[in-house]
Order: C-alpha cells, then sequence, then structure tokens
C-alpha cells in the first residue's frame, strides 16, 4: 500500500460511536438510532456498543445524497435543480 494511503487510513478512525456520527451528519444521537432502526444505517454490535464503520458511514452519505431521511421509513427523493 503506497505511504500516502497509510497516512489517509491512519487519520481516519475505523469506527464512529453513535454520539460521533450525530456529530458528523450534523444531526442528534436519536435521528441516527432511527436510521439504524430503520435499516438505512448498518452497525455493528460488540458487547452491547453501537458502532458505525467509517466506510459505512461513507458510503451512507453518498448514498443518500438527494434523500430527504426526516422520516427514515419513508424516504423522499429531493428535486435538487434550481429552475
Amino acid at each position: 500500500m503506497p505511504k500516502q494511503n497509510e497516512e489517509i487510513l491512519s487519520a481516519v478512525p475505523l469506527t464512529y460511536t453513535v454520539k460521533q456520527a450525530a456529530e458528523i451528519l450534523h444531526t442528534n444521537e436519536s435521528g441516527i438510532r432511527a436510521l439504524i432502526k430503520s435499516g438505512q444505517l448498518r452497525v455493528l454490535r460488540p458487547r452491547g456498543t453501537t458502532l458505525i464503520y467509517s466506510k459505512t458511514l461513507i458510503d451512507f452519505i453518498e448514498d443518500c445524497e438527494g434523500w430527504d431521511l426526516s422520516d427514515p421509513y419513508n424516504p423522499i427523493k429531493v428535486d435538487c435543480d434550481d429552475k
């Protein structure tokens, strides 16, 4: 693996807590838990702790671009075109 990639990977945590994910997504912990419960956001639960892989969080952000997830059970496509 190139040294530059190693430096980038070492700077990014492997996992985030629900609180950290909420800070990254500029929402609250209950919003993250709703995304988890609805199946929109996959998690890892070792020993009762809920963790989210950084790659999973990045994929979630990319996949949900253009969607309103205010109600994670009923996502709404958002028209982002300025006409």
